[in-house]
């Protein structure tokens, strides 16, 4: 989900130098919105991991 951010924001710079702000805009926003997908995401994983381990260890 980090690379697909990564190339709309590249899309979005290069959409604003072309000074076609519609498309950098658009492109922004999604880029935008992917990588709050990917933070959360990462997020969860992470503390979904530290429960597992934890509760992994509480048994044992």
């Amino acid at each position: 989900i980090g690379i697909a951010a990564l190339i709309y924001s590249i899309s979005a710079r290069e959409a604003n130098s072309r000074g076609d702000r519609p498309a950098a805009e658009r492109y922004s926003s999604t880029a935008k919105i992917l990588n709050l997908v990917a933070l959360i995401l990462g997020l969860l994983a992470i503390i979904s991991s530290v429960v597992i381990i934890a509760v992994s260890l509480a048994l044992y």
